[in-house]
């Protein structure tokens, strides 16, 4: 059995050994949860100014969260609530945020109205501009970090019938290549210790499994409809899959032929959940997911090891859409896009601290 602190270390910076996972069980209809609550939700009031909240990340070793909003970022201290805004002199749209906490740097992707897309660096230490990355494609649907090999990974619909993901050099700031997904990919989310890159293609209802180092498809695997969003537990090496229009969370593992040392990918479960489920967010932890419901304006918590909700959370603001976890607090970021409020979901029983919500701004 793993220790708390190794998984805790091991989901901050992503970093573990590849595990067999058998499939197991089938998708089932979730029926009311019956426990006790175990989560305490609380609003954190984000400063004024920018468009709704359209993309969310966590620096868990700065525990800052910062805030996509269309016009400009905000930089919000998890522990206090205090925020800077930036990148408001950029122009365009600024819809999708991620962080490298080891080299203290933000990716914001930019676009403007003539086509125009872009992946925009900054330091976290000033919230300035290192480079300014043009990427092919129509758009930029999602963005993520990989630690391991240095890369960001930028997912949209690709010049032609097909989505493409975009591979940028942290270190040089300039694409190193792209591939073809499926159509209209949605998100992205990094295995890295595994070396994978899963891609949400939302129009293909398909999953794109990607080799992180050549940077090419090595698998596709099909889910219901309308996937939008992805996350992964860095050490357990499942992702969790929202299939918007299906109204459920699928859960994807992968098994490895001793014989062979073939690598296949499959569907281990699936759980519905209702209300159109749209962000996912994982803390490999407590084994708990985070799934905003945007048609109901509510959060469920999902068990990695069970097929069942076992937690409602709500209402919360209107059509929430993005969730970030920061692990080393346990705690669960949900951002609306109607709102200038941040849903902040932290446990109450002893899963792991803090206890309720032991911030100032909540206090």
């Amino acid at each position: 059995m793993r220790s708390g602190s190794v998984r805790l270390v091991l989901a901050t910076i992503a970093l573990g050994a590849l595990l067999a996972i058998a499939p197991c069980l089938d998708a089932r209809a979730a029926p009311p949860p019956t426990l006790p609550p175990t989560h305490a939700l609380t609003q954190l009031t984000l400063a004024p100014g920018g468009l709704g909240s359209t993309g969310t990340a966590s620096d868990p070793l700065t525990h800052t969260l910062y805030v996509a909003q269309g016009d400009s970022v905000l930089a919000v201290n998890e522990l206090t609530g205090a925020s800077t805004r930036f990148a408001e002199t950029l122009g365009g749209h600024l819809n999708h945020v991620a962080v490298d906490p080891l080299l203290h740097e933000v990716f914001v992707t930019r676009a403007d109205d003539y086509e125009g897309r872009w992946v925009v660096v900054f330091t976290e230490s000033t919230l300035s501009t290192i480079a300014t990355i043009p990427v092919d494609g129509t758009n930029i649907e999602a963005i993520a970090v990989d630690h391991r090999t240095h890369d960001v990974v930028a997912v949209g619909q690709g010049p032609g019938a097909y989505g493409r993901a975009t591979f940028i050099n942290e270190d040089t700031n300039a694409v190193r290549s792209s591939t073809d997904v499926g159509a209209e990919p949605d998100a992205v989310a990094v295995d890295e210790a595994a070396g994978v890159v899963y891609v949400a293609n939302g129009a293909a209802d398909t999953i794109s499994i990607v080799d992180a180092d050549s940077r090419s498809v090595t698998d596709t695997l099909p889910v219901h409809t309308s996937p939008i969003a992805i996350a992964v537990d860095a050490v357990s090496h499942r992702a969790f899959v929202s299939e918007s229009l299906s109204e459920s969370v699928a859960t994807i593992a992968s098994t490895r032929n001793p014989a062979t040392g073939v690598i296949t990918y499959s569907v281990i479960a699936r759980v519905a959940v209702g209300g159109e489920p749209w962000g996912v967010g994982v803390d490999a932890e407590t084994e708990l997911v985070y799934v905003a419901l945007a048609d109901s304006a509510s959060t469920v918590v999902l068990s990695e090891n069970s097929d069942t909700v076992d937690e409602h959370l709500g209402p919360i603001s209107s059509n929430p859409q993005q969730v970030a976890v920061d692990a080393s607090v346990h705690t669960a970021f949900v951002a609306s896009l109607n709102s200038a409020t941040i849903s902040v979901i932290t446990p109450t029983l002893v899963l792991a601290p803090p206890h309720g919500c032991g911030f100032a701004w909540c206090v």
